[in-house]
């Protein structure tokens, strides 16, 4: 877990879980053994999923080529690029 400021942190997820690691930590609570598996229903039955089938699912996406290259605005030193694909 990666600290971003007072209150924000990059959590890890697996790679090809489609929604952003970031998150505020009044969103993140203590895992328990057992919490992960979630009731749905489905075709009017109950069934029990693992909540890791319930994310969203993505390739990762992959540029075909930068067009152009800018830097967007230097902090601290640091420059943050911007990239035309």
């Amino acid at each position: 877990m990666r600290k971003f400021s007072s209150n924000s942190y990059e959590i890890e997820l697996p790679k090809d879980v489609g929604i952003s690691p970031i998150f505020n930590i009044a969103d993140l609570y203590p895992y328990h053994v057992g919490e992960y598996i979630q009731t749905i229903e489905q075709d009017g039955k109950e069934k029990q999923v693992l909540w890791e089938v319930q994310l969203p699912k993505m390739e990762p996406m992959v540029p075909e080529r930068i067009l152009d290259t800018r830097v967007s605005k230097q902090i601290r030193g640091k420059e943050y690029f911007e990239y035309l694909v």
